[in-house]
């Protein structure tokens, strides 16, 4: 799991939605998922177009935090899965 500390907040506002999948394509190339939450009414809609959404994955743009958890606890899980069945 990444956090975006508050700097990285204010940096991808600067470079937008971009950045953010470049973020993610980057977190992805590494076995990890960007769980984004808690956008504001603004940004939501940007975040919501098609193109972003196939970068990041719908499944993980989520309304708040507990459901990011919930998103985030689904990927470790699967994640687990899929290390356990590599050593078999």
């Amino acid at each position: 799991m990444v956090h975006l500390a508050p700097a990285e907040h204010d940096r991808a506002r600067r470079y937008g939605l971009f950045a953010i999948e470049e973020v993610a394509r980057e977190l992805q190339t590494s076995n990890r998922v960007l769980i984004l939450c808690g956008a504001r009414e603004q940004p939501a809609s940007l975040i919501h177009q098609a193109d972003f959404e196939e970068v990041v994955g719908a499944e993980n743009i989520c309304d708040n935090v507990q459901a990011a958890i919930r998103r985030a606890e689904e990927v470790h899980e699967q994640l687990e899965a899929a290390a356990i069945g590599l050593k078999s």
